[in-house]
């Protein structure tokens, strides 16, 4: 039940980065500079970015939300599955092994 649980946490999580990556590039763009330390390091990147590289962080952001929440998905049916008695459970005959 706690590896349905974080997979259920892994997937929301990816789901708001991927949201927040397709439909929100400045706030995402200023978290990603908060968490980083490319600007005390490095010379400190055009603030408009190429509208190539745009459009591939927007469908990789649109990628990666699709894939969050299908894992979200996933482990929310199962955890309810879990929950309400219908799990199926295998067991193996003696004469299986």
């Amino acid at each position: 039940m706690l590896i349905l649980v974080m997979m259920l946490l892994i997937g929301l999580s990816a789901g708001v980065w991927g949201f927040m990556m397709c439909f929100l590039p400045a706030r995402w763009d200023r978290l990603t500079e908060a968490m980083t330390f490319a600007g005390r390091w490095a010379v400190p990147a055009p603030k408009r970015l190429r509208p190539l590289i745009q459009l591939g962080n927007r469908v990789a952001g649109l990628m990666i939300l699709a894939a969050g929440c299908w894992f979200a998905y996933v482990a929310a049916s199962e955890i309810y599955l879990v929950l309400a008695g219908h799990a199926v459970i295998h067991t193996l005959s003696k004469g299986a092994v």
